[in-house]
Formats: C-alpha cells, sequence, structure tokens
C-alpha cells in the first residue's frame, strides 16, 4: 500500500521566454569534493544557530543515523523521480561535451526499483525547529523553500550565504532531500525538494527544482499530511538524504570531522553528536580524539601540511594544551582577552597561547580561528616560527562581522565578502 499520501512531485512547466538550465546547479561545485566533511559542518552548524537555550545550559544533541525506504510504498516519492531522470538525461546528452550526471542516476534508480531506498537523517534536539509563514520571511522558506537565503534570527548565527543546504542534494544519488521541523508550539511541517535541471516531457519543458507536498508545491505539508516515515514527534529538525549509503570511512570521516570542527562547542558543552549511535559528549571527547584522530603524519606538534589546514590538522594539541591547561599558572600557557572597553567593535574575543621551544623545531606558528558557537573557522598561519599554537574565540559583537566574511564553505574569513559594504 502506498505511504505517500498525497504528496506527489510538482514539476511546473517552463513558459518559453524564460531561460533553461542544463546539467546540474553550479552551487554543487563547492561541496563535491568532501561532501561527508561539509554534511556535518553545515547541519550541525544550522541545528546550533537553532539552540532551544542561548545561554548553553541545555546543549544541542544532533543524531545522524542511517535508514531506508521500502520504494513501492513511496511511488510517488521515489518511482515517479524515473521518467524525471530520464529526461534529464536526454536533455543532457544534447551538450555532447558537457559531462552527463544523470546516466548514474538513471542507473541508480534502476538498481534500487523494488528494492530499498537509503538514507542518512541529520535530526536535532533542544533546538526550535523551523517556523513557517506562508507570507513573509521564516526559517522553512530560508531553509528548504529558497535557494541562497539565510534566515537564523540572530546576526550571530552561521551561515551568510544560505549555500550550506546544497551539500545535502550533492550527497544524494537522486539530488533529493527531505525535512520536517515540529517548532516549540507543536506545529509540524514537512516537504520534500529535488534539485536537477530542465527537461522536457511529451513536447513540455519544465523547470529544474520541484517540491513534493500534497499542495501542488503553494506550501509544506502540515501534521498527518506529512507520510509517517519522516514525521517528528519532538521539537527539532531531521533532514533526510535520499539515496546515500556512506561505507565504513564515510562514517569514520564524519567523525573526524565532528573533532576536528566542533571540539570546543562539545568541550563547553554546547553540544552533544550521535553518529551511527556512537556519542560525542565532553566526557569522552579526548578519547575519541585519540581512536579517530591517530593519522600517521599526526604527532603532539601537529606536522600535517596541507594547502587547507583546516580540513586536516590535528586538534588534541589546541585542546589539550591550549584550552584544557589554560589555567596552569607558567610560562608557557598565556590567555589574552579583549574587552569593550578597548574594542567596542569587536566586544569581546579570547586568545589562548601555549608555548613550547620544541614547537618550533617541528612546523611553524599556527592559530585555530572561531566565532561564537565554536565551531573552527579558519586555520592561521602566522608565517612565523616562535613555537606556540593558538585558540582564537571572536565572541562578541565582531562575530558578526566575521560572519558575513566567511566564504561559502565557512572554513575562510575573507574581506571580499564584504568589499561592497559601506562600514
Amino acid at each position: 500500500m502506498s505511504k505517500d499520501k498525497n504528496s506527489k512531485w510538482n514539476f511546473v512547466e517552463i513558459p518559453s521566454n524564460m531561460p533553461l538550465r542544463s546539467g546540474e546547479d553550479s552551487t554543487f561545485d563547492h561541496f563535491r569534493s568532501k561532501p561527508y566533511r561539509f554534511i556535518v559542518r553545515e547541519f550541525i552548524q544550522n541545528s546550533m544557530d537553532a539552540a532551544v537555550d542561548a545561554t548553553w545550559n541545555v546543549p544541542v544533541l544532533v543524531k545522524i543515523s542511517l535508514g531506508s525506504i521500502e520504494c513501492e510504498e513511496y511511488p510517488q516519492l521515489i518511482g515517479a523521480l524515473n521518467e524525471r531522470m530520464k529526461a534529464c538525461q536526454e536533455c543532457c546528452d544534447e551538450n555532447a561535451n558537457s559531462r552527463n550526471p544523470y546516466l548514474n542516476k538513471v542507473a541508480y534508480l534502476q538498481n534500487i526499483s523494488g528494492k530499498q531506498l537509503p538514507y542518512l537523517v541529520i535530526a536535532d534536539y533542544n533546538a526550535t525547529g523551523m517556523d513557517y509563514s506562508n507570507d513573509k520571511q521564516c526559517g522553512f522558506n530560508a531553509g528548504v523553500r529558497q535557494m541562497g537565503a539565510s534566515h537564523k534570527g540572530t546576526g550571530l548565527a552561521g551561515g551568510s550565504h544560505g549555500l550550506g543546504k546544497t551539500v545535502g542534494f550533492v550527497a544524494s544519488e537522486l539530488n533529493t532531500v527531505y525535512y520536517s521541523t515540529k517548532t516549540l508550539d507543536g506545529s509540524t511541517f514537512g516537504e520534500g525538494v529535488t534539485r536537477l535541471c530542465t527537461h522536457s516531457i511529451n513536447g513540455k519543458r519544465y523547470f529544474s527544482d520541484a517540491f513534493y507536498d500534497s499542495k501542488n508545491g503553494e506550501h509544506p505539508d502540515k501534521a498527518m499530511e506529512i507520510p509517517d516515515i519522516f514525521t517528528r514527534t519532538e521539537v527539532g529538525t531531521s533532514v533526510f538524504i535520499l539515496g546515500i549509503q556512506p561505507n565504513e570511512q564515510d562514517i569514520i570521516t564524519m567523525k573526524q570531522e565532528v573533532l576536528r570542527s566542533f571540539w570546543l562547542a562539545i568541550y563547553h558543552k554546547k553540544l552533544i553528536v550521535f553518529i551511527d549511535d556512537e556519542e560525542i559528549n565532553e566526557e569522552n571527547l579526548y578519547v575519541k580524539m585519540l581512536k579517530y584522530l591517530q593519522e600517521p603524519e599526526y604527532n603532539d606538534y601537529d606536522v600535517k601540511y596541507s594547502y587547507k589546514l583546516v580540513e586536516r590538522f590535528n586538534p588534541k594539541p589546541y585542546f589539550f594544551k591550549c584550552i584544557k591547561e589554560a589555567d596552569v599558572a607558567d610560562d608557557n600557557h598565556i590567555v589574552f582577552e579583549a574587552k569593550s572597553s578597548r574594542y567596542p567593535t569587536l566586544e569581546h574575543a579570547m586568545l589562548y597561547v601555549y608555548k613550547d621551544e620544541s614547537i618550533r623545531n617541528y612546523t611553524e606558528d599556527r592559530i585555530v580561528c572561531m566565532r561564537d558557537k565554536e565551531m573552527v573557522v579558519e586555520f592561521r598561519r602566522p608565517g612565523t616560527r616562535k613555537g606556540y599554537y593558538g585558540v582564537l574565540i571572536c565572541d562578541g559583537e565582531g562575530s558578526k562581522f566575521l560572519r558575513k566574511m566567511e566564504n561559502v564553505t565557512h572554513d575562510k574569513w575573507d574581506k571580499n565578502e564584504v568589499k561592497e559594504l559601506d562600514n
């Protein structure tokens, strides 16, 4: 029996005076190289931005887990995409000099026909969920129904480009994601989104993107309209990436990225993460680092060299030496605090430094940089060799400006991102 209820895809015919889009969306390229890394960074960042308790007395909980859907039970969600994928393949075949991304997608759908569609779900708790309004900007519109939009309700929130959600479509073999949310007032909303290319069926041309709901794409489903498998029973948001099956190394990659990107937030009890039923929390943080970050290139002095160190650095010495030992009363541990009385624009920032003569024998000086949510954003190499590590946390008003300076993938602060601003 079909469990689609009344939901279906709402591909809309394109008027003849509208431009077409052949091939996959160009924004996919930002996230294609390391999708599992970006899944962790983008979705956990969004969850922290939606924390119920702004004082962090209650940590945000994020669970990343695997599941599957019986294809025959959801013919409108899964089977109906087959015709669309074939049409996209035919459209891309017309561009002989371009790669056709839909060859593999059509083959994937044919292979799972009558079987199970795997998915990865990122679900948060102790978070507010996404509110919805059909006549004003809101969390659900910005997070699901619009591309390039960011609505976090605060200037201190994570992303400013509004493109982080793209990683879900990139990681999906079907470029398809389902969003389900429950808000603090008990409202529930759910909707699927697919991002394909312009295509033609029976002589009619259709827009590339579509919504999966029972409202002809006009607004998301509510309450009992949402398919049971996607329905939230607790406040928060679940993101289902459809058609994705991470292997053992992919699971490890996600755990490593949690440890690299969010170690300080976890240590300060702002965040708890479950991946494949394994919990990473403040109490076991260092043990998990020892377990998952033991690559041969690493030692206590972090000699790993890479073009983008933020992707490959060893967080252990920064966590243990700079932060955990910050109160040690010796000349090797130094803490600097910037206050609003002297820096009114910055307002507040902390710099934790660990000095050790041995460091200069192994590597140059390095500083891990974060904003108020304590996700690692940038890994700076000052170009000196004085023998120190640093951890910089800008958690005051300056965080608003740094947010606007972040690139699309949130791993670099670039002044060119704000060059059009007057101040």
